[in-house]
């Protein structure tokens, strides 16, 4: 008996263009935040002894710091600042609208893909420098990011999910929540949704007043008795260690622009596909793994190898793509990609008309 790995329809041409444009628009807006944010804070004048000097505000305090009495050289660089504080709004302000305009337009085109809460708490992520550089999305929403690179939209029986997993790089000593300018994680999943709290008996997971969950992983460190410092607070959610995600952690990453619920676009940081196609196969074989779970798994892995013989041809399935899993692994996983015939055509199994 054949397994079914295509489960998905393609996009339309239109369905393609619209998500170019939004993605590309994204971007700008992106661009031209961080460079707004550079003027966070202000500059303005203060007279101290009949003198006026320039000050550097920082924080709400209006704490800053001196650059000198009055002169010329401070004069042009107070005049600098505001001109550009001024450009780098005006730009922002026009690509915030510009934004919204495509959002439309991919709801029109029934575009809108991850659900909420999931877009809107990845959609901050993607928004906060250092979460961004800390955080992978595993688990199955980061099937969109895959369906997204694909320029396909997968069966969304396979996407159904009331969590979402975020992996925190473990590899990384710098203390980026709780202490940090973005905050702590539980504090921007509160931004998303003000219901979250974290679980009194499973510290790694954060769930809203619809039951929806979060969980924090990472993976098991190689030193069983090495006691690894926290990057987190002691008041924020506690990441769970998971054996395996060593190998996901291991693996190159990619981030992908995917379309929320509302329309608006966001990026989000996902494993090599190949990486998480071998490690959905590996769970689908664990015999402790509860059934309906390794079913999943299971179709999961074939649907993003259906994709990888297909659309995501760019990344090649060989020993040295799969080096950073145990051979035995690696080698389960390059037969069962070999294994696997498309059929004739343009290889899709449409569940759904394109529009």
């Amino acid at each position: 008996m054949s397994e079914n790995h295509s489960v998905y329809r393609e996009l339309s041409n239109l369905q393609r263009k619209t998500f170019v444009d939004a993605a590309q628009t994204y971007l700008a807006w992106i661009d031209a935040r961080q460079k707004f944010n550079r003027f966070a804070g202000g500059m303005t004048w203060k007279n101290s002894g009949g003198k006026d000097y320039l000050f550097k505000l920082s924080g709400r305090g209006g704490y800053g710091k001196s650059m000198g009495a009055r002169n010329e050289e401070t004069s042009k660089i107070f005049n600098d600042f505001h001109a550009g504080k001024t450009a780098a709004k005006t730009r922002l302000d026009g690509l915030t609208d510009s934004l919204a305009i495509h959002a439309g337009f991919c709801k029109a085109a029934s575009l809108e893909r991850v659900p909420y809460p999931s877009s809107s708490i990845l959609r901050l992520v993607d928004q906060s420098a250092s979460m961004r550089s800390m955080i992978t999305v595993i688990g199955t929403t980061a099937i969109y990011a895959y369906e997204s690179l694909a320029g396909v939209a997968i069966d969304s029986d396979l996407l159904a999910t009331s969590d979402v997993d975020l992996m925190m790089d473990s590899r990384k000593s710098l203390k980026l929540f709780g202490g940090a300018t973005d905050g702590t994680l539980i504090s921007l999943l509160q931004k998303a949704d003000r219901s979250f709290q974290i679980s009194e008996t499973q510290p790694f997971r954060a769930v809203n007043k619809d039951g929806f969950m979060v969980d924090l992983v990472k993976p098991t460190p190689h030193n069983r008795f090495l006691v690894e410092a926290s990057p987190l607070s002691a008041e924020d959610i506690n990441p769970i260690e998971i054996y395996g995600l060593g190998w996901m952690q291991s693996s190159p990453t990619l981030t992908q622009i995917v379309i929320g619920a509302d329309g608006f676009p966001f990026g989000i940081r996902v494993p090599d596909p190949r990486a998480f196609a071998a490690y959905k196969l590996w769970m689908s074989g664990l015999a402790d793994r509860e059934p309906v779970k390794r079913s999943r798994d299971r179709a999961q892995a074939l649907a993003i190898i259906g994709l990888l013989k297909t659309h995501l041809t760019m990344f090649p399935v060989n020993a040295d793509s799969l080096k950073m899993f145990p051979l035995k692994i690696a080698e389960d996983f390059e037969r069962k990609f070999n294994s696997i015939e498309l059929p004739a055509g343009d290889h899709a199994t449409p569940f759904a008309p394109a529009p």
